[in-house]
């Protein structure tokens, strides 16, 4: 081993818990990192894992020459499937008393359609000919309890029909049970889904809707289909035209994800933000209290550019062995965020890949860490003159009252111990600055995520206790 490096493993070595704090800092941040990013990008292919193997509409009119768009856009090039379907919003009753307004969506044929499929869970599809029978969603079944064999009755016609439960399904429409744009917030007490054969949405006394669902090649041109589509369902007299994008679900999931990929930068760069600092603060201590040395290796030829080299060496190696622990343990820990986080909110399909950008992107974000943090010191490690350094540390200056006590006359009455306290805060003002950097960036991420918890507590409130304030 060089002589240098020898060096480097003694200062680490004699500073080892100072080093291994501001390890154990970059790797949270970089872990943090990993582990939201990672689930950020498992969120997005189990989403689009689902929406393809249920083959999720990319457009949908309502209204209209329903059956005439369809036809027509079969004709497109680049359209993979159409499906036309009638749904209407009725009550509907539960364990004989609990009403709630749902809705009800026509099963073509009474199986599976060829746009916005169901996941059977438990169950089956009704039997052509067996007692009608319907499909309820997850979040509706799960919240009331209901199991294939169970009722629930619907009002049709005016009067309240009672249906059997056939299964419970996942629908890629209800990942996120929304009724609406406007109504994202909704609740299995005021909303549910039934899926159901055409023979009982003939019974909702005709305020069912026909709506036209479309599917795209996902390697075609979907931009100038989607235009294609616009001005034929116009033509069609539709009422609505809802491509993907502005989908209830789908857009309250994309806004949820897109809120995940946020934060999993900005919690990670305060942690990595509080290790540069404590590692800049860390070298430059050992710079000056090492001038001497510093002085003899240039006096006996070592040269400005190695021992800039050796310092920014010694911050890149701590900051970069705790980048790769930081990523050992974020990606596995993603994955466990990942299958938390669909299983709280009912996703069909997890799925978790190994993603090299995560492993590139944690690494550079330590190593990044290591150079800002050491770049100050290193450059000040080599310019160094070896004269000037032998003859030791002393001050040039004078010393006098600190900046309060001349604005707070008062205060220079204190004791004598609190103005060296006072007068030492202005003496090493980099010092000074750095530590309420940390401070500040410590009271920060308490803050942020006290901020978020007081948000959503705000969010349910004025929801749920101001706005939504009925009991039935």
């Amino acid at each position: 081993m060089s002589v240098l490096g020898r060096k480097a493993r003694r200062d680490i070595g004699r500073r080892r818990w100072q080093y291994l704090t501001i390890a154990a800092t970059v790797s949270i941040g970089v872990m943090l990192f990993s582990a939201s990013y990672d689930a950020y990008l498992n969120l997005e292919t189990s989403y689009n894992h689902t929406y393809d193997r249920l083959v999720f509409a990319d457009l949908t009119i309502t209204g209209g020459d329903t059956a005439g768009f369809a036809a027509q856009a079969e004709t497109r090039a680049g359209v993979t499937a159409v499906s036309v379907r009638r749904q209407a919003d009725i009550p509907i009753r539960v364990d004989g008393d609990h009403k709630l307004l749902g809705r009800i969506v026509e099963l073509p044929g009474g199986g599976q359609p060829a746009v916005n499929q169901v996941d059977i869970l438990r169950g089956s599809f009704p039997s052509p000919g067996g007692p009608a029978a319907v499909l309820v969603e997850r979040h509706m079944a799960d919240h009331f309890e209901l199991e294939p064999g169970a009722d629930v009755e619907l009002l049709t016609s005016g009067r309240w029909t009672r249906f059997e439960v056939a299964g419970v399904v996942a629908s890629p429409e209800y990942i996120w049970p929304a009724r609406s744009r406007q109504d994202i917030l909704t609740t299995p007490d005021d909303f549910g889904v039934i899926f159901a054969p055409s023979s009982v949405v003939d019974e909702t006394a005709g305020t069912a809707a026909t709506q036209a669902l479309v599917r795209f090649d996902p390697d075609g041109r979907p931009a100038r289909l989607m235009d294609e589509l616009r001005a034929d369902a116009a033509a069609a007299r539709a009422s609505a035209i809802e491509p993907r994008a502005d989908q209830p679900s789908h857009a309250a999931l994309q806004e949820d994800v897109a809120g995940l990929g946020e934060l999993s930068f900005l919690f990670p760069m305060l942690f990595l933000g509080a290790a540069s600092m404590a590692t800049f603060v860390l070298l430059g201590r050992v710079v000056r209290s090492q001038r001497p040395q510093i002085a003899t290796l240039v006096a006996n030829g070592l040269s400005t550019r190695q021992v800039m080299v050796h310092y920014l060496g010694e911050g890149i190696l701590v900051t970069g062995t705790a980048g790769v622990v930081g990523v050992a343990l974020g990606v596995p820990l993603g994955r466990l965020v990942t299958g938390l986080y669909t299983d709280a909110i009912s996703v069909p399909d997890t799925v978790t890949r190994f993603h090299y950008s995560t492993v590139v992107i944690g690494l550079a974000l330590a190593a990044s860490a290591g150079v800002v943090a050491t770049a100050a010191p290193a450059i000040a490690a080599a310019r160094v003159a070896p004269g000037e350094a032998l003859r030791g540390l002393a001050p040039t200056g004078r010393g006098g009252r600190s900046a309060i006590e001349r604005l707070v006359p008062p205060v220079g009455r204190l004791p004598a111990r609190w103005r060296m306290v006072l007068r030492g805060i202005g003496r090493n003002r980099r010092r000074s600055l750095s530590t309420g950097m940390g401070v500040v960036l410590a009271l920060t991420l308490i803050l942020a995520s006290w901020g978020m918890i007081d948000t959503v507590d705000i969010l349910v409130d004025r929801q749920f206790d101001q706005i939504e304030r009925q009991d039935a």
